[in-house]
């Protein structure tokens, strides 16, 4: 066992040159997916903020109901032919009205239309140009926040940055249906930091708001509080536990009231209960674009697995949290720099686009996270070297797919797959083990555990005859 936390003495620093060239390749590739932002119609904003623009002019009544959908796609396809009518407006009502058969798809929670109050319901270019703002800073500030976290160089955040703007698929995607993944990219990332050890309860609190918030605009993130509240839990931080518990109950009924007042009242919640069963029945297959490994495994052999695929990943996270405390000396791996926060979100995360019955390419941007987490270990070997590999692959493989053999969707989607399970792997195993984190200042030696020796780093300033900085290696036999 090797850890070797970095302290901000021990961090890389990058000449002159080789940051102002990372924030001219960072700048390069947010100016490039704002391009692609302008031009894109949008399609899954557009669904959202229409129905919502109906939904306030007729206060909502029964809108998720076959006869709403026929009247919303009946006044949408009168609005196409009005000469007001914007470009990027009327290239979107013609997609989303060709693949609903005239009709307006009405399936998201009804939180998620009351939200598009926030963009603006009387015109969709401006509401559409600010959620995409929106949601260019939201990715800015996860990355920027994540490999903060993980003490990465600030010039190499640049250049990750610079690689998801323009080379990760998933991201495109998002960028190019106007979906919500890079909102919940941030939530996830803000929570799992809001819960490091040592902040105040209010922390926790706002962690937990988030997450309620996000899990009610889109169910997708379900699993993240529900993690963070077992990892506080079971760390034994119990009143940051309940102050977490506290947020998401508060931001869950402050979701439920806001889209109740929205749809004139609460039986839209009902409504959209009723109609998910139908959804979760409809099976879409790779090629069109439900990537994720219980499509391929369901496409492969024609049985839905997503149930005992969720079911298996459950059972080896209780295993590894029941390992993880089997040694009551120990400490959850990077416990020291709340990192075991980030960890247990990026699972959640990773556990829903491996058993998810629908995972479209975009929602890999929430595997961002964990890979992000594996990528920059603390140790080295064969574990960072797979991390290394799988997130690289995560990356730019599909990228590069695409680009060769456009058609070829089982590929795309064995190769954003693949290098999910690894990480979820890579998660597991750390979640496993007990690591000692390293002193802050030397022990007595007949303190030190036995096993241990504890070695001066090279190169290293003495004060006082004292070096305060030590590897950890594990000597036991």
């Amino acid at each position: 066992m090797l850890v070797e936390p970095l302290s901000n003495s021990s961090r890389p620093v990058a000449s002159r040159s080789e940051t102002v060239l990372a924030v001219a390749l960072v700048v390069a590739a947010l100016a490039f997916a704002w391009a692609r932002s302008v031009q894109t119609p949008a399609v899954d904003f557009f669904t959202k903020w229409s129905v919502a623009r109906e939904i306030a002019a007729s206060g909502g009544a029964n809108a998720y109901s076959a006869e709403e959908r026929q009247r919303i796609g009946t006044d949408l396809a009168r609005e196409f032919h009005s000469p007001a009518t914007l470009e990027r407006h009327k290239m979107a009502t013609a997609i989303v009205l060709s693949e609903n058969r005239g009709e307006m798809e009405v399936a998201a929670s009804p939180f998620l239309y009351a939200s598009m109050v926030v963009f603006g319901l009387s015109d969709y270019e401006t509401s559409y140009l600010l959620f995409a703002l929106v949601s260019l800073l939201a990715l800015v500030a996860a990355i920027l926040l994540l490999c903060r976290h993980l003490l990465v160089p600030f010039h190499w955040t640049l250049v990750l940055l610079t690689i998801v703007a323009s080379q990760f698929e998933p991201l495109s995607s998002d960028v190019r249906v106007g979906n919500i993944n890079q909102l919940h990219l941030a939530a996830v990332v803000g929570a799992s930091l809001l819960v490091s050890p040592g902040r105040r309860h209010l922390a926790s609190f706002a962690a937990g708001t988030l997450l309620g918030f996000a899990a009610a605009l889109k169910p997708n993130v379900l699993l993240v509080p529900v993690f963070l509240l077992v990892g506080l839990w079971l760390d034994g931080r119990r009143a940051s536990a309940a102050a977490f518990l506290a947020g998401l109950l508060a931001s869950t009924a402050a979701a439920f009231a806001g889209a109740a007042a929205f749809f004139g009242g609460w039986k839209c919640w009902l409504a959209w209960r009723d109609v998910l069963p139908t959804l979760l029945t409809a099976r879409y297959g790779v090629a069109q674009g439900n990537f994720g490994l219980a499509a391929l495994v369901h496409q492969a052999v024609g049985v839905d697995v997503s149930a005992v695929i969720l079911l298996l990943l459950l059972f080896l996270l209780a295993s590894a949290l029941w390992r993880s405390r089997r040694n009551p000396a120990g400490t959850p791996a990077g416990s020291e720099s709340g990192r075991a926060g980030l960890l247990l979100a990026g699972l959640g995360c990773a556990f829903m686009i491996l058993s998810g019955p629908y995972v479209w390419i975009h929602y890999f941007v929430l595997a961002l996270p964990l890979g992000a987490y594996v990528f920059f270990r603390p140790d080295f070997g064969l574990p960072r070297t797979a991390g290394f590999v799988a997130f690289g692959l995560l990356l730019v493989s599909t990228t590069l797919v695409q680009t060769v053999a456009p058609e070829a969707f089982v590929l795309q989607a064995l190769l954003l797959d693949l290098p999910v399970l690894v990480i979820a792997g890579l998660g597991l195993r750390d979640l496993a083990r007990r690591a000692q984190p390293a002193p802050s200042r030397p022990q007595d030696p007949g303190s030190r555990p036995p096993g241990l020796c504890y070695v001066p780093r090279e190169n290293e300033a003495v004060s006082g005859g004292i070096r305060e900085q030590y590897t950890i290696r594990d000597l036991t036999p």
